[in-house]
């Protein structure tokens, strides 16, 4: 389904602005255009999605042959919302941080590219009366802890560069860590207090609503999915993995390999999230904040991807 709603004299009052069309593209209509195939595991399927519709996006607003009377430009932004949320921030906090962004595309070329809700769970929230980090397949803290507890892992141990104390632990057992999703949360509420604009850089996040600089999310040298001839090259050591969930059996030079790949960001019976992959493409090819060697990350820690920890959607599940 496609439907547009523009209307050229829809100006807004005391602005020099006009409202935009509203653009539905629904997922058939998507496969179709791109002609993609979709996978059967969730995490390919939606990683498909999210590529086909920045193709979209990029089409429909941001070429010559835009749907409204202007394309927009570089220093433009993206929301990019996932809605099944049980609840979103107010808009005009959102927009505060969308006009923050655009104000320092020229003057900062180290502002954030990316500003992530701190997504809470709110179903665990109600049960612990406290707010609860969501989304923790898609966050990696710097320098390399990956967010998702160790039973949930394909790799069921703690691998180098991760902190213990920010591993959450599963919440639905009797017995509680000082690391566990509300914590987490605790913990990015506290180190906002610590950066001038509030904002805790981090390797990887989402939390269901994200604001991108347009041409950082638009680029062509980054996917949402796994080149094929990746996965491929990957197939044998992952199924060795697989089979033990450990890396301790595999040779120092397959460890080594392992470690610097994506899947190391893989979850039990999953793909790495989509989120993880193309940001860690970013960080290679576009912030330049990955060493030589594809898997260190330079110093200082980079401030292009951040989280807004009052900034919160919430999630039931």
């Amino acid at each position: 389904m496609e439907i547009i709603n523009w209307n050229s004299s829809n100006s807004i009052k005391g602005a020099n602005e006009v409202c935009a069309p509203v653009w539905i593209d629904g997922q058939s209509e998507l496969v179709e255009l791109y002609n993609t195939t979709l996978s059967s595991q969730r995490v390919k399927r939606l990683a498909l999605l999210r590529d086909a519709q920045r193709r979209r996006i990029q089409q429909l607003f941001f070429t010559n042959a835009s749907f409204v009377p202007w394309y927009l430009g570089d220093d433009a932004s993206v929301i990019q919302v996932d809605l099944d949320m049980e609840g979103f921030p107010m808009d005009v906090a959102i927009m505060d941080r969308v006009k923050s962004q655009a104000s320092q595309f020229f003057s900062d070329e180290n502002s954030p590219h990316i500003i992530c809700a701190a997504g809470n769970n709110f179903a665990a929230s109600q049960r612990g009366h406290r707010m609860a980090y969501y989304d923790l397949f898609a966050t990696i803290l710097y320098p390399n802890t990956f967010a998702v507890s160790i039973k949930n892992r394909l790799v069921r141990e703690v691998l180098p560069d991760e902190d213990t104390n920010r591993i959450p632990k599963d919440i639905r057992g009797k017995k509680r860590s000082t690391s566990d999703i509300y914590s987490l949360m605790e913990f990015l509420k506290n180190a906002s207090l610590s950066e001038e604009d509030r904002l805790v850089p981090v390797r990887s996040c989402f939390g269901g609503l994200a604001i991108y600089k347009a041409k950082t999310w638009l680029t062509p040298l980054c996917n949402y999915t796994i080149p094929s001839s990746v996965a491929w090259k990957y197939r044998y050591l992952l199924e060795e993995i697989q089979r033990r969930h450990k890396i301790s059996s595999l040779s120092d030079q397959e460890k080594e390999r392992f470690l610097k790949s994506i899947f190391r960001y893989s979850a039990f019976g999953e793909s790495p999230c989509e989120h993880v992959v193309f940001h860690e493409c970013l960080h290679r090819v576009v912030f330049d904040t990955l060493s030589d060697d594809g898997g260190t990350l330079k110093a200082p820690f980079s401030r292009s991807i951040v989280v807004d920890a009052h900034l919160h959607t919430h999630w039931s599940g």
